[in-house]
């Protein structure tokens, strides 16, 4: 359901380029790949999207770490012990460093210098 709402947006904002569930070779681990939800070219910048719907509280680890702890109760108001959920930032930003360094193997050097919103990884 998120990842159709999110599609109807996207292709509303009419972008040069949407492709979604792409899939790349994973840089670390042969023979695995990295998939993302969507890919969007708009105005000449590229955005990585991921798609979570979490129920319950999200925080933040408390660590240090850019993990997150899913803190919920069931149906019948019992405690469920918190688990540890996917961090969906941490997620665009290492497929952002995969599609960086295949973009540079396969297409041109040049795509190692690509910077993000976070920061470069050059």
């Amino acid at each position: 359901m998120g990842e159709n709402f999110a599609t109807e947006v996207i292709q509303a904002s009419q972008p040069q380029l949407h492709l979604s569930s792409v899939i790349v070779p994973s840089d670390r681990d042969q023979g695995r790949v990295r998939e993302t939800d969507h890919l969007v070219l708009w105005a000449g910048t590229v955005f990585i999207v991921e798609i979570k719907n979490y129920t319950g509280t999200l925080r933040w680890a408390g660590d240090g770490s850019s993990e997150l702890i899913q803190m919920k109760v069931g149906n019948y108001g019992e405690a469920i012990p918190p688990k540890p959920a996917r961090n969906p930032e941490k997620q665009a930003r290492d497929f952002v460093r995969v599609v960086k360094k295949c973009l540079a193997t396969y297409v041109d050097k040049r795509f190692e210098c690509l910077t993000n919103r976070v920061g470069s990884y050059c």
